[in-house]
């Protein structure tokens, strides 16, 4: 029933079906995708001249849902759009130490973009790999979540005769295991939707942030309430980001990815993994895994810079209490 009541508030509220629902869905999901690369931020100067000239090459006249008219300027159409997206949360925006306004793609936007991507037909169905993940996944589940020192042990014991095993074959000349193109591909798509999901997770990180920054703005105007009532919800709302699986998983994963020898490591294996694809003729179009940790540094800065202009909103606050 619980599940039943959380889907049916998903279809009332949330901004990623509201996207699926719009009329003009197609030319918003087109534009985004034409607009906004990986990780990027647009001015907003750039997205309403880009937008202006798609609205003029694409005859739109009349949208009585987001109030376009006809007597309106395809400057004033675009200026409109641009408005009503962001306030429905397909689009986030944010100002830089200038001044300037960026606009970039919502957490909802990516995930509704993402999602359409992965409904396209795949020439590989990759049934082998993926149930060879799930098995990966259990057994280190497994493994992670059993506290039997003992049952620890075997299961360590186990991985290591396994090695021996293949050590043995491979110093007898026996041949080595190397993986058929139906292998291949498959886990080359597994890999790269779960890193493009990567980025959608810092998105929903970066969102809750800038929902309490909001939050903030909204408070300072209350008249009810004082800057001590405005820094306990701040520092609660915090407190409670922090603490969340979400939060704790983003701040782990953020120290991990700036650690070098992990960096050198993912480099190193991108690069033989492309360079195997390349000698075997497999199609490696889709570069996304090579600027992967570009991507994600960038999302991952921009958390911080949001965390950070809060931290000087609170400090503002502060000075003004005293």
């Amino acid at each position: 029933m619980a599940i039943q009541t959380n889907i049916i508030e998903i279809l009332a509220n949330s901004p990623s079906v509201a996207l699926l629902r719009a009329r003009s869905c197609n030319l918003i999901i087109e534009f985004f995708t034409n607009v906004f690369d990986e990780g990027t931020a647009v001015s907003y100067e750039n997205i309403h001249s880009q937008l202006a000239d798609y609205l003029n090459n694409h005859g739109v006249e009349i949208d009585e849902e987001n109030d376009i008219l006809f007597s309106d300027t395809y400057e004033e159409k675009a200026e409109k759009y641009i408005k009503r997206w962001t306030d429905s949360g397909f689009l986030t925006n944010y100002r830089n130490e200038d001044g300037e306004i960026f606009y970039e793609l919502s957490s909802h936007s990516s995930k509704v973009i993402d999602w359409l991507s992965g409904l396209k037909s795949e020439e590989y169905i990759g049934t082998e790999s993926k149930f060879k993940s799930i098995i990966t996944q259990l057994k280190e589940l497994v493994e992670y979540t059993n506290e039997d020192k003992e049952k620890r042990l075997q299961l360590l014991e186990d991985k290591k005769l396994e090695i021996e095993q293949q050590i043995q074959q491979l110093k007898m000349g026996e041949d080595v295991k190397v993986f058929e193109e139906y292998e291949i591909v498959p886990c080359f798509q597994q890999i790269n939707k779960l890193a493009k999901e990567l980025l959608s997770d810092f998105k929903d990180v970066d969102d809750n942030f800038k929902t309490i920054i909001k939050e903030i703005y909204q408070k300072q105007i209350d008249p009810t309430l004082n800057k001590g009532g405005i820094l306990q919800y701040t520092f609660d709302a915090l407190d409670e980001l922090k603490s969340s699986s979400q939060g704790k998983s983003f701040y782990a994963f953020w120290e991990f990815l700036l650690a070098r020898e992990m960096q050198s490591e993912l480099e190193t294996l991108i690069t033989e993994l492309f360079q195997t694809l390349r000698e075997r003729n497999i199609d490696n179009s889709d570069t996304f895994l090579q600027n992967m940790v570009s991507y994600l540094y960038e999302s991952g800065r921009k958390v911080y810079q949001t965390n950070d202009k809060m931290a000087d909103k609170l400090s503002r606050i502060i000075r003004e209490n005293e």
